[in-house]
């Protein structure tokens, strides 16, 4: 019983951060290789400033504001990785212990269904 409740905890941690990863992606622009845009990066900033009627320092604050959203993002990714880690060690805390408490085991596994029906919410989830 022990194997399957882990199992199911595994699956269920896994579509969640499937779920997580799905949401994000559909979120997310294509990222830039900043390696091949080295040679060519002040001309296309020259261009970038024409065609959007920016000035050169208008710009790279705009550019400025789009790093600190991957930053956020990247913030975000891992604090969501620490609360994972915290909720499989709950499970395998409670599964570990001499008496399991059923109850505590269904709120913890409640808590992450609707943690990942919240991500799913618009989300088909036979595209995850």
């Amino acid at each position: 019983m022990t194997r399957q409740k882990t199992t199911l905890a595994s699956k269920l941690l896994s579509q969640t951060q499937d779920a997580r990863q799905h949401l994000q992606h559909t979120h997310k622009s294509p990222r830039r290789n900043t390696e091949s845009l080295n040679g060519s990066l002040s001309r296309a900033q020259g261009i970038a400033s024409s065609i959007l009627n920016m000035s050169a320092s208008d710009l790279d604050e705009f550019m400025a504001s789009s790093e600190e959203d991957m930053q956020n993002e990247n913030q975000q990714e891992i604090t969501d990785r620490k609360k994972d880690e915290r909720w499989s060690c709950q499970v395998q805390t409670l599964l570990s212990s001499k008496v399991p408490s059923s109850e505590k085991l269904l709120v913890l596994f409640l808590g992450k269904l609707e943690e990942r029906d919240r991500l799913l919410g618009g989300v088909d989830p036979a595209s995850t």
